[in-house]
């Protein structure tokens, strides 16, 4: 029998007090991706997104019931946990954030409960850093996460690939699937909420955890035609920097009022990333006086300006200590560009493969993180590698089987073996539902979206022919 959990914090203190799990009538959970390609680009990681359906006979959870236990935290943002349960093991099925309740019928009254796990919290938080040299993308990731102030907990793969000119800038969750992308890591929200960062090497070089075969399965098992999974011209961009000379970076365009006493934040926002930015010095860098037309009396030495400089945002506080209020006439920062050369691109294409399948497909990838010709070289080949013939990537089924449906987290890797469609191989899990089939949620049904692994190690030393065979370069 299963029992399940839908543990919420409705009064915010942060213990997830509240047990909603007798009151549920339907449940879909969604995590994850359902596959590794779209049409030109590496796929994100989707938001995780809860459904659950509840009875709502008394008005619990109505909004503005004033009578209703919940009152008034039925609001977006609590934190909720949901669980299952075989008697045996709990499984953590997924942790996020309320999203909306939604009320609805007379008759036999009922709500919608919508969580989505830590994907939101990545899209609605921004992240900047400074830049950083040579930096692994395992720790670009867990800098975003500490810039976006990341709620729960996090396990990180230091990463394969080092970047070697990083910053910061925008949407955190737009950021990490570009790193994963990058790296061809991967990168998820675990069912307790923790942030997972896998390295390469650990997704594709990687023994599989479990072995299922045809006789777990649904029947049902779906398979993607041959021309979704085929590229056979790969083109993957390059865009090396260099720092130029210090200069001008920003300027105010128009005179700035701060009045007496008071303080003004400033944020700018570059088209360009810099490194050394210099903090603003009175008199050079920036003038204080109380016409807007710089005719009045010179203040500046009642203004002081701090800056905060990241890799495409500088952040300027102006300070009035003086009792007169003024315009700031002149602010600028100085800084040293990180200029874009012109862009390389390494191009590779399978002609047999064009010619076996008469059809020819790119797949292009750009990135500011492929910043050498040679790295996006081995990219491309590796891409081509994967690409050029198509691939069996199965969607399975399961219901009854508790264990597998739950206890198998994303990114964990087994070994399918469908005799039937003569399938043996081992697959990632990149992305899983669950749905309940009946009312009192006994009966589910799970399905796995799998990514091959098999055969794609992008790149490993024969450690065993070290000494042998093997020499190294000087």
């Amino acid at each position: 029998m299963l029992t399940w959990t839908v543990a919420v914090d409705w009064d915010g203190d942060g213990i997830l007090e509240a047990d909603e799990g007798p009151r549920l009538t339907g449940l879909t959970v969604d995590r994850g991706r359902q596959r590794r390609f779209g049409s030109r680009a590496w796929e994100p990681m989707r938001v995780g997104r809860l459904v659950a359906t509840l009875d709502n006979y008394d008005g619990r959870y109505a909004a503005w019931n004033t009578s209703s236990p919940l009152y008034p935290g039925i609001v977006p943002g609590r934190e909720a946990l949901v669980q299952v349960s075989d008697g045996v093991t709990t499984w953590d099925v997924m942790t996020g954030t309320v999203q909306d309740v939604a009320v609805y019928g007379y008759g036999s009254p009922q709500a919608q409960l919508v969580v989505e796990d830590g994907w939101r919290w990545l899209k609605d938080q921004a992240a900047y850093t400074a830049v950083v040299e040579n930096i692994r993308t395992g720790e670009a990731v867990g800098a975003i996460l500490t810039a976006a102030d990341w709620p729960w907990g996090r396990t990180l793969d230091a990463g394969n690939d080092r970047i070697p000119l990083w910053w910061a800038h925008g949407e955190a969750a737009r950021q990490i699937n570009d790193l994963a992308a990058f790296e061809a890591g991967f990168a998820y929200v675990a069912g307790n909420g923790d942030f997972k960062f896998i390295s390469r090497n650990n997704v594709y070089a990687v023994d599989p955890v479990d072995t299922v075969t045809q006789d777990e399965l649904l029947k049902d098992v779906a398979l993607a035609q041959p021309i979704d999974s085929l590229r056979n011209v790969i083109r993957v961009l390059a865009s090396p920097r260099v720092e130029a000379a210090e200069d001008d970076v920003w300027k105010l365009s128009t005179p700035q009022l701060v009045k007496a006493g008071a303080t003004e934040t400033i944020y700018a926002e570059l088209r360009t990333p810099v490194v050394d930015a210099v903090t603003p010095v009175a008199t050079t860098d920036y003038v204080f006086n109380s016409a807007a037309d710089g005719s009045g009396t010179d203040l500046t030495a009642n203004l002081s300006v701090t800056l905060t400089a990241y890799g495409q945002r500088l952040v300027l506080v102006l300070n009035n200590t003086g009792g007169t209020p003024g315009y700031v006439t002149l602010l600028k920062v100085r800084a040293k560009l990180l200029e874009v050369q012109d862009a390389l691109a390494a191009e590779v294409e399978d002609t047999t493969s064009q010619t076996d399948y008469r059809v020819v497909r790119l797949y292009e990838e750009a990135s500011d993180y492929m910043q050498t010709w040679l790295r996006a070289n081995n990219k491309a080949a590796w891409l081509l590698y994967q690409m050029k013939t198509p691939v069996a990537v199965p969607v399975v089924q399961f219901e009854a089987r508790a264990e597998r449906q739950f206890g198998h987290e994303l990114g964990t890797v087994v070994q399918l073996d469908i005799e039937q469609v003569g399938l043996d191989k081992d697959f990632l899990i990149g992305g899983l539902r669950h749905r309940w089939l009946d009312g009192n949620g006994q009966a589910v049904r799970t399905s796995w979206y799998l990514e091959l692994t098999e055969g794609l190690t992008y790149w490993q030393w024969d450690v065993s022919r070290w000494g042998v065979s093997t020499r190294w370069g000087p």
